[in-house]
């Protein structure tokens, strides 16, 4: 499921503000290639480490990757060679449950992390030791959440970054206290340090729909060495001066509480028909089916064009922004930023969605026959600015 939130009003960006970068001025798109290296998870050789339907991966600093599958984390080496396994299905410490989402921090630190209705997670440091397991739905952390914003009524704890086991970055999903027959929905970004907590980012949701999600933008983020977080709106932090399209990412300093940001020029891209008049209604089997097809495409309609932005990555100091511009056989065009310096480097075009780290470009998909696998990509180093 996307996480979504409401589109509000363009936001009026002052330009010349001295906490703000303008980097307009497109570049042309480099011409690189994307060489796979490396694919590796369907080898029946693999026993115990074959891919069953991954969850999700991570890649750690070394090189590292681990795999939630099969109620287990499977860790294999840079090469794809199996490393480890950690943990089994169940209730107890260490133990996953079907779903588990991973997050990894500068800091080497492990989460893997069940966020729904019963929402907990199992902690592991940079050399896979356990640390703990928490249950999240009757917290003190939560306790504190609806404690410091008054209209919340239920968070849900979608992803957990841990620099530590008492310094977390939370991204959260909230329903808002009822009104009436109305019911706002939230979604943030949380710093906690100890006892203390600060609200990094705080946006209302229409409703956590897949029409949202394409029509409204969503609250995408990532994080940066150093503990900065880079965040944006992608529906509300957008705006037209002289008739061009500009988008903003802000950046957040955990230490210092330092807010800055970088404004870029970029190129709306209309949404298809394709997409607002879906030949298969995608609530198909659902009572009132059909009305939530009108419903859909009519917020479609209305949008007119995507967020944007679809997804921001990170690979050490270097800002990867997915804009939702795509070029036939190349791929979608992404912006690449110094996220130190804040500098326009370079504007490419990933042929595939992946996680990004090292310099290599990481993504789970099916093989030819229809087994899952991880593929490794070696970036070209002018990507970076290299």
């Amino acid at each position: 499921m996307r996480y979504m939130c409401y589109f509000a009003v363009l936001l009026l960006l002052v330009l010349n503000c001295s906490s703000e970068t303008d980097v307009g001025n497109s570049k042309e798109i480099l011409d690189i290639e994307f060489t796979l290296e490396l694919a590796f998870g369907a080898d029946d050789s693999l026993g115990d480490f074959l891919l069953a339907r991954p969850r999700g991966f991570v890649v750690t600093n070394n090189g590292d990757i681990i795999v939630s599958d099969e109620n287990r984390l499977k860790v294999f080496d840079s090469n794809g060679k199996p490393k480890r396994i950690i943990g089994r299905p169940g209730p107890g410490p260490g133990e996953f449950g079907r779903i588990t989402l991973l997050t990894l921090s500068e800091t080497g630190y492990i989460a893997a992390i069940q966020p729904m209705n019963n929402p907990f997670y199992n902690l592991f440091d940079s050399e896979y030791s356990f640390i703990e397991r928490k249950n999240l739905r009757n917290s003190e952390l939560r306790k504190k959440l609806l404690k410091m914003h008054n209209d919340w009524y239920n968070p849900y704890f979608n992803m957990l970054y841990f620099y530590s086991p008492e310094e977390i970055v939370i991204y959260t999903q909230v329903d808002g206290m009822r009104k009436g027959d109305l019911r706002n929905s939230y979604f943030a970004l949380i710093h906690q340090k100890g006892e203390e907590l600060t609200t990094i980012a705080n946006c209302k949701s229409e409703d956590f729909s897949e029409a949202s999600s394409i029509a409204n933008g969503s609250l995408v983020f990532t994080l940066l060495p150093g503990r900065k977080v880079a965040y944006m709106h992608s529906g509300e932090d957008r705006f037209i001066e002289n008739g061009l399209y500009y988008y903003s990412i802000s950046f957040y300093d955990l230490k210092t509480h330092e807010q800055t940001k970088i404004i870029k020029d970029y190129i709306p891209v209309a949404i298809p028909d394709s997409v607002i008049f879906p030949k298969k209604n995608p609530f198909e089997g659902l009572e009132n089916a059909e009305k939530l097809y009108k419903e859909r495409s009519k917020k479609l309609k209305k949008a007119k064009v995507y967020p944007p932005i679809q997804g921001i990555h990170s690979d050490v100091n270097y800002l990867f922004v997915f804009t939702f511009e795509y070029l036939d056989d190349k791929g979608y065009v992404v912006d690449v930023f110094d996220g130190i310096s804040k500098q326009y480097l370079s504007k490419v075009c990933f042929p595939i969605s992946a996680m990004i780290k090292n310099g290599y470009a990481y993504r789970s998909t099916k093989n030819e026959d229809g087994f899952y696998i991880i593929e490794k990509y070696k970036i070209d180093p002018a990507v970076y600015g290299k």
